[in-house]
């Protein structure tokens, strides 16, 4: 079990989880397929949820291609400096 200091636990302690995942459980490789059910208000729904953020924790493997794509990404909206500001966090295994 980890002990999270005071600060650290002030911090997480209202965290918020959000995946892209099919009706029948699939969560993997959510670029081949969610284009499909994308919309004007799927588009807000994480925009909105990506502005309210601090931090983002993520997977080895979505860790990795968020730090390569990002930084070379920009648009209008702002969507881009924000992912590129936000603190990603790795979540890693001690197995």
């Amino acid at each position: 079990m980890l002990a999270l200091g005071t600060t650290l636990r002030r911090r997480y302690e209202r965290s918020r989880g959000s995946e892209y995942v099919t009706l029948d459980g699939v969560m993997e490789e959510p670029g081949r397929w969610r284009f499909q059910f994308w919309s004007e208000e799927s588009a807000k729904f994480k925009c909105d949820e990506l502005f309210a953020s601090d931090a983002m924790l993520l997977g080895r493997v979505a860790y990795q291609g968020f730090a390569k794509a990002w930084p070379a990404m920009t648009d209008e909206a702002g969507f881009a400096d924000r992912m590129n500001r936000c603190t990603l966090l790795p979540a890693i295994s001690n197995r």
